[in-house]
């Protein structure tokens, strides 16, 4: 397991520029495009969607609450009660026995 992570670091660390990944060191040449929270709120959705069109965000120095991983955190985002669709094309079926 550590022989992996060793692997996968190294092979990350070949594709950096001066010692730092591109997303640091040439960030114009990056699939990442890391912006601060006042940044990314400053720009208008039609900037953002911009941007997303060939690249990845990363927002830091974000202000939100602390909250555990838990049922009172997964509140936060939606009832846990409440049904959810979930849409996609699937290719697995349900199969039931015949009785």
């Amino acid at each position: 397991m550590l022989k992996t992570v060793v692997n996968i670091n190294n092979s990350v660390q070949e594709h950096y520029v001066e010692n730092q990944p591109l997303m640091l060191a040439k960030g114009e040449n990056s699939k990442i495009k890391i912006l601060t929270e006042s940044e990314y709120t400053s720009r208008t959705a039609r900037e953002i969607q911009e941007i997303l069109r060939t690249k990845h965000i990363i927002v830091t120095n974000r202000t939100i609450p602390h909250h555990n991983f838990d049922e009172n955190g997964l509140r936060t985002l939606r009832p846990l009660n409440e049904p959810i669709s979930i849409k996609g094309k699937s290719r697995s079926r349900i199969r039931t026995k015949e009785k």
